[in-house]
């Protein structure tokens, strides 16, 4: 329904929640894809983050409200951001492309638990 209104900004709170890894994709794609070629404004809160450092073009990490990181995914996703925001130990890898990180392993932050 929200594609069906064709608006210039669509917003949405965790789209690809209970979605397996293809359903994720594609529904990530089309957004991209809307973006690209309709010059839409998509605004997505999602907690994969993954697909966040993948397909945005600007990330804001939030803790309690307030923003920790702000920028490109391969700017502004470090290890130290991610601490701060999960309290993880996160092992970052390029993509391929070099175009955004991954987070390959990750595990809590024995400090901050």
């Amino acid at each position: 329904m929200t594609l069906a209104q064709e608006t210039e900004t669509i917003m949405l709170d965790e789209p690809t929640t209970y979605l397996d890894l293809a359903y994720q994709l594609e529904v990530l794609e089309i957004l991209q894809r809307l973006n690209k070629e309709k010059n839409t404004t998509v605004v997505i809160v999602l907690h994969e983050i993954n697909n966040a450092f993948k397909f945005a073009h600007n990330i804001v990490g939030l803790k309690k409200g307030k923003i920790v990181c702000q920028g490109k995914p391969s700017d502004v996703i470090t290890k130290e951001a991610l601490r701060e925001i999960y309290g993880i130990e996160a092992d970052l890898k390029p993509s391929e492309t070099g175009d955004y990180p991954i987070c390959v392993e990750y595990e809590l932050n024995k400090e901050q638990v």
